[in-house]
Protein backbone atom coordinates (compact mmCIF):
# COMPACT_ATOMS: atom_id res chain seq x y z
CA UNK A 1 0.00 0.00 0.00
CA UNK A 2 1.56 3.40 -1.11
CA UNK A 3 1.27 6.07 1.39
CA UNK A 4 1.69 9.96 -0.15
CA UNK A 5 3.53 13.16 1.69
CA UNK A 6 2.26 16.42 -0.42
CA UNK A 7 4.30 19.63 -0.70
CA UNK A 8 2.65 22.85 -2.12
CA UNK A 9 3.76 25.63 -2.05
CA UNK A 10 1.69 29.18 -3.61
CA UNK A 11 3.85 31.72 -5.51
CA UNK A 12 1.66 33.05 -8.19
CA UNK A 13 1.17 32.28 -12.12
CA UNK A 14 3.45 29.82 -12.78
CA UNK A 15 4.94 29.78 -9.62
CA UNK A 16 2.81 27.14 -7.54
CA UNK A 17 5.38 24.14 -7.11
CA UNK A 18 3.67 20.73 -6.10
CA UNK A 19 5.36 17.83 -5.22
CA UNK A 20 4.30 14.11 -3.55
CA UNK A 21 6.47 12.06 -1.69
CA UNK A 22 5.89 8.31 -2.24
CA UNK A 23 6.03 6.37 0.79
CA UNK A 24 6.54 2.05 1.10
CA UNK A 25 4.69 -0.15 3.79
CA UNK A 26 8.08 0.77 6.19
CA UNK A 27 7.57 4.39 6.01
CA UNK A 28 10.41 5.06 3.91
CA UNK A 29 10.75 7.49 0.52
CA UNK A 30 10.42 5.19 -2.68
CA UNK A 31 8.98 7.68 -5.03
CA UNK A 32 8.73 11.27 -5.82
CA UNK A 33 7.67 13.92 -8.11
CA UNK A 34 7.03 18.16 -8.52
CA UNK A 35 5.76 20.51 -10.69
CA UNK A 36 4.67 23.95 -11.24
CA UNK A 37 1.67 25.50 -12.50
CA UNK A 38 -0.63 28.42 -11.73
CA UNK A 39 -3.43 27.74 -9.83
CA UNK A 40 -4.50 25.81 -6.43
CA UNK A 41 -6.95 23.66 -9.00
CA UNK A 42 -4.00 22.70 -11.24
CA UNK A 43 -2.13 21.72 -8.48
CA UNK A 44 -4.57 19.08 -7.71
CA UNK A 45 -5.54 18.05 -11.26
CA UNK A 46 -1.45 17.84 -11.99
CA UNK A 47 -1.43 15.52 -8.45
CA UNK A 48 -4.36 13.44 -8.36
CA UNK A 49 -5.00 13.34 -12.32
CA UNK A 50 -2.06 13.16 -13.93
CA UNK A 51 0.06 11.34 -11.14
CA UNK A 52 -2.89 9.48 -10.13
CA UNK A 53 -1.80 9.87 -6.46
CA UNK A 54 -5.25 8.49 -4.82
CA UNK A 55 -6.64 11.00 -2.27
CA UNK A 56 -7.37 7.64 -0.14
CA UNK A 57 -3.52 7.90 0.12
CA UNK A 58 -2.63 10.81 1.39
CA UNK A 59 -1.27 11.10 4.56
CA UNK A 60 0.11 14.39 5.04
CA UNK A 61 0.77 17.74 3.73
CA UNK A 62 3.20 20.51 4.14
CA UNK A 63 2.42 24.15 3.12
CA UNK A 64 3.22 27.27 2.86
CA UNK A 65 0.12 29.22 3.37
CA UNK A 66 -0.76 31.20 7.00
CA UNK A 67 -2.67 27.88 8.41
CA UNK A 68 -3.97 30.14 10.92
CA UNK A 69 -4.69 34.13 12.15
CA UNK A 70 -3.84 36.20 14.51
CA UNK A 71 -6.57 38.21 16.44
CA UNK A 72 -4.51 40.36 17.85
CA UNK A 73 -1.10 41.92 17.14
CA UNK A 74 0.67 42.32 13.61
CA UNK A 75 2.49 39.30 13.91
CA UNK A 76 1.08 35.18 15.23
CA UNK A 77 3.03 33.61 18.47
CA UNK A 78 5.34 31.66 16.02
CA UNK A 79 6.01 34.55 13.71
CA UNK A 80 7.46 36.13 16.59
CA UNK A 81 9.57 33.23 17.76
CA UNK A 82 11.05 32.73 14.10
CA UNK A 83 11.78 36.33 13.86
CA UNK A 84 13.39 35.92 17.61
CA UNK A 85 15.67 32.56 16.39
CA UNK A 86 16.21 33.96 13.34
CA UNK A 87 16.98 37.21 12.79
CA UNK A 88 19.55 37.04 9.95
CA UNK A 89 16.46 36.22 7.88
CA UNK A 90 13.48 38.24 9.34
CA UNK A 91 12.68 39.63 6.46
CA UNK A 92 11.22 36.44 5.18
CA UNK A 93 8.65 36.37 8.11
CA UNK A 94 5.54 37.91 6.64
CA UNK A 95 3.28 39.97 9.05
CA UNK A 96 -0.55 38.23 8.93
CA UNK A 97 -1.72 42.29 7.68
CA UNK A 98 0.86 42.12 4.52
CA UNK A 99 0.54 38.04 3.28
CA UNK A 100 0.65 38.13 -0.59
CA UNK A 101 -2.75 36.78 -1.82
CA UNK A 102 -1.56 33.77 -3.83
CA UNK A 103 0.30 32.33 -0.42
CA UNK A 104 -2.82 33.30 1.80
CA UNK A 105 -5.51 32.29 -0.73
CA UNK A 106 -4.47 29.45 -2.60
CA UNK A 107 -2.24 27.94 0.06
CA UNK A 108 -5.90 27.59 2.35
CA UNK A 109 -8.03 26.55 -0.64
CA UNK A 110 -5.24 23.35 -1.36
CA UNK A 111 -5.54 22.67 2.62
CA UNK A 112 -9.44 22.85 2.18
CA UNK A 113 -10.06 20.45 -0.78
CA UNK A 114 -7.21 18.20 0.98
CA UNK A 115 -9.28 17.59 4.35
CA UNK A 116 -12.48 16.99 2.34
CA UNK A 117 -10.96 14.45 -0.22
CA UNK A 118 -8.29 12.28 1.63
CA UNK A 119 -10.17 10.58 4.48
CA UNK A 120 -7.04 9.35 6.07
CA UNK A 121 -4.89 12.41 6.19
CA UNK A 122 -3.12 12.77 9.76
CA UNK A 123 -1.91 16.21 10.36
CA UNK A 124 -1.24 19.47 7.52
CA UNK A 125 1.84 21.09 8.48
CA UNK A 126 2.58 24.76 7.91
CA UNK A 127 5.63 24.82 6.05
CA UNK A 128 8.46 27.98 5.87
CA UNK A 129 10.76 26.81 3.19
CA UNK A 130 13.31 29.40 3.09
CA UNK A 131 13.38 30.25 6.89
CA UNK A 132 13.27 26.25 7.76
CA UNK A 133 16.12 25.67 4.96
CA UNK A 134 18.38 28.42 6.53
CA UNK A 135 17.47 26.98 10.26
CA UNK A 136 18.43 23.69 9.15
CA UNK A 137 21.68 24.52 6.56
CA UNK A 138 22.67 28.28 8.11
CA UNK A 139 23.06 28.82 4.10
CA UNK A 140 21.12 31.57 2.49
CA UNK A 141 18.31 30.23 0.01
CA UNK A 142 20.00 31.44 -2.82
CA UNK A 143 18.16 29.32 -5.25
CA UNK A 144 17.17 33.05 -7.24
CA UNK A 145 19.16 36.14 -6.44
CA UNK A 146 18.18 39.88 -6.48
CA UNK A 147 19.15 41.69 -9.33
CA UNK A 148 19.97 44.84 -7.28
CA UNK A 149 22.64 42.87 -5.32
CA UNK A 150 24.09 41.63 -8.35
CA UNK A 151 24.26 45.54 -9.91
CA UNK A 152 22.99 43.46 -13.36
CA UNK A 153 20.86 45.35 -15.61
CA UNK A 154 17.79 43.53 -16.53
CA UNK A 155 17.09 44.44 -19.79
CA UNK A 156 20.10 42.29 -20.83
CA UNK A 157 19.79 38.96 -21.91
CA UNK A 158 21.40 36.18 -19.78
CA UNK A 159 21.64 32.68 -21.04
CA UNK A 160 19.56 30.26 -18.22
CA UNK A 161 18.64 33.83 -16.80
CA UNK A 162 14.49 34.30 -15.93
CA UNK A 163 13.90 37.81 -14.85
CA UNK A 164 10.84 37.27 -12.07
CA UNK A 165 10.52 40.26 -9.50
CA UNK A 166 13.93 41.57 -9.88
CA UNK A 167 15.22 38.09 -9.34
CA UNK A 168 17.73 36.09 -11.46
CA UNK A 169 18.13 31.97 -11.54
CA UNK A 170 21.20 31.27 -9.93
CA UNK A 171 22.63 28.14 -10.90
CA UNK A 172 25.68 27.83 -8.70
CA UNK A 173 22.57 28.40 -5.73
CA UNK A 174 20.02 25.90 -7.04
CA UNK A 175 22.79 23.24 -8.39
CA UNK A 176 23.59 23.10 -4.76
CA UNK A 177 20.13 22.95 -3.16
CA UNK A 178 19.21 20.25 -5.32
CA UNK A 179 22.25 18.32 -4.77
CA UNK A 180 21.68 18.96 -0.86
CA UNK A 181 17.71 17.57 -0.86
CA UNK A 182 18.37 14.85 -3.18
CA UNK A 183 20.84 13.91 -0.33
CA UNK A 184 18.16 14.15 2.52
CA UNK A 185 15.62 12.10 0.36
CA UNK A 186 18.31 9.81 -0.45
CA UNK A 187 19.20 8.98 3.51
CA UNK A 188 15.24 8.94 3.76
CA UNK A 189 14.94 6.28 1.59
CA UNK A 190 17.39 4.33 2.92
CA UNK A 191 19.49 3.90 -0.56
CA UNK A 192 20.94 6.33 -3.42
CA UNK A 193 17.05 6.87 -5.18
CA UNK A 194 18.12 9.09 -6.94
CA UNK A 195 21.32 11.71 -8.41
CA UNK A 196 21.04 15.21 -9.12
CA UNK A 197 22.96 14.28 -12.24
CA UNK A 198 19.42 12.38 -13.37
CA UNK A 199 17.44 15.78 -13.24
CA UNK A 200 17.23 18.94 -14.53
CA UNK A 201 17.35 22.16 -12.41
CA UNK A 202 14.40 23.85 -12.86
CA UNK A 203 15.06 28.10 -12.87
CA UNK A 204 12.32 28.70 -10.79
CA UNK A 205 12.25 27.80 -7.05
CA UNK A 206 8.86 26.86 -6.22
CA UNK A 207 9.35 23.27 -7.14
CA UNK A 208 12.58 22.77 -5.19
CA UNK A 209 10.39 24.60 -2.18
CA UNK A 210 7.07 22.60 -2.83
CA UNK A 211 9.31 19.24 -2.69
CA UNK A 212 11.17 20.60 0.68
CA UNK A 213 8.40 21.59 1.95
CA UNK A 214 6.72 17.75 1.64
CA UNK A 215 10.34 16.16 2.82
CA UNK A 216 10.87 18.50 5.91
CA UNK A 217 7.14 17.58 7.02
CA UNK A 218 8.06 14.00 5.92
CA UNK A 219 11.48 13.93 8.22
CA UNK A 220 9.60 16.29 11.18
CA UNK A 221 6.76 13.84 11.21
CA UNK A 222 7.64 10.50 11.18
CA UNK A 223 11.59 10.22 11.35
CA UNK A 224 13.32 12.72 14.09
CA UNK A 225 11.82 14.85 17.19
CA UNK A 226 10.75 18.53 16.56
CA UNK A 227 8.71 20.87 18.24
CA UNK A 228 5.17 21.91 16.88
CA UNK A 229 4.97 26.20 16.94
CA UNK A 230 1.21 25.56 16.63
CA UNK A 231 1.85 24.85 20.62
CA UNK A 232 4.15 27.26 21.43
CA UNK A 233 2.29 28.33 24.67
CA UNK A 234 1.90 24.47 25.49
CA UNK A 235 5.66 24.19 25.41
CA UNK A 236 6.83 26.81 27.11
CA UNK A 237 8.64 28.23 23.72
CA UNK A 238 7.33 31.93 23.57
CA UNK A 239 5.49 34.50 25.57
CA UNK A 240 4.18 37.48 23.98
CA UNK A 241 4.57 40.80 25.72
CA UNK A 242 1.30 42.50 24.45
CA UNK A 243 0.64 46.46 24.76
CA UNK A 244 -1.37 47.78 27.00
CA UNK A 245 -3.90 48.56 24.25
CA UNK A 246 -3.55 45.06 23.18
CA UNK A 247 -4.08 43.55 26.81
CA UNK A 248 -7.41 45.80 27.06
CA UNK A 249 -8.46 44.58 23.58
CA UNK A 250 -8.43 41.13 24.77
CA UNK A 251 -10.06 41.75 28.02
CA UNK A 252 -13.06 43.59 26.35
CA UNK A 253 -13.54 40.34 23.58
CA UNK A 254 -13.36 38.30 26.82
CA UNK A 255 -16.26 40.08 28.56
CA UNK A 256 -18.42 40.17 25.31
CA UNK A 257 -18.23 36.64 25.03
CA UNK A 258 -18.45 35.65 28.38
CA UNK A 259 -21.05 33.13 29.12
CA UNK A 260 -21.70 32.31 25.25
CA UNK A 261 -19.67 30.42 23.05
CA UNK A 262 -16.57 28.82 25.18
CA UNK A 263 -14.98 27.69 22.20
CA UNK A 264 -14.86 31.85 21.26
CA UNK A 265 -13.25 32.27 24.81
CA UNK A 266 -10.50 29.94 24.14
CA UNK A 267 -10.03 31.37 20.81
CA UNK A 268 -9.38 35.11 22.24
CA UNK A 269 -6.72 33.51 24.98
CA UNK A 270 -4.73 31.96 22.55
CA UNK A 271 -5.11 34.87 20.01
CA UNK A 272 -4.78 32.46 17.01
CA UNK A 273 -7.98 31.78 14.66
CA UNK A 274 -7.89 27.84 12.41
CA UNK A 275 -10.78 27.19 10.54
CA UNK A 276 -13.48 24.70 11.81
CA UNK A 277 -12.61 21.79 9.21
CA UNK A 278 -8.94 22.08 9.81
CA UNK A 279 -8.79 22.99 13.67
CA UNK A 280 -7.42 19.24 14.94
CA UNK A 281 -5.18 19.16 11.80
CA UNK A 282 -2.78 22.11 12.14
CA UNK A 283 0.44 22.06 12.82
CA UNK A 284 3.62 23.92 12.33
CA UNK A 285 6.57 21.53 13.03
CA UNK A 286 9.86 22.90 13.52
CA UNK A 287 13.60 21.85 14.63
CA UNK A 288 14.40 20.77 18.02
CA UNK A 289 15.53 22.40 20.36
CA UNK A 290 19.06 20.54 20.56
CA UNK A 291 22.85 21.40 21.05
CA UNK A 292 24.81 21.21 17.77
CA UNK A 293 25.16 21.71 14.18
CA UNK A 294 21.75 21.59 12.52
CA UNK A 295 22.80 19.47 9.63
CA UNK A 296 23.36 16.55 12.57
CA UNK A 297 19.74 16.89 13.75
CA UNK A 298 18.90 15.53 10.31
CA UNK A 299 21.24 13.12 9.97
Amino acid sequence: MARYVIGYVPGGAYANGISYLELSDTMHIRGYGHASCSTSDEALTWLFDEQKVSPNDVICAGIDTLMSWATVGTFRPMDYFLKQEYPEVENLIFSVNSAYGAMAIHGMVFAHALIRCAPHIHFINESHPKVAYYAQTGFWHDYLTRTDQLNIDPKESHESARWTCNKMFNEVGAVRMWKELLQWINHDAGYSMVQSSDITIPIDDSEWDALYSAWFTYHLGFRSTCRDLMKLEEQGLLTINLSTDQSSRIKLLRQRFAGEDQSIVRMMENRIIIPCELEEKVKYLWLPASAGDANERFT
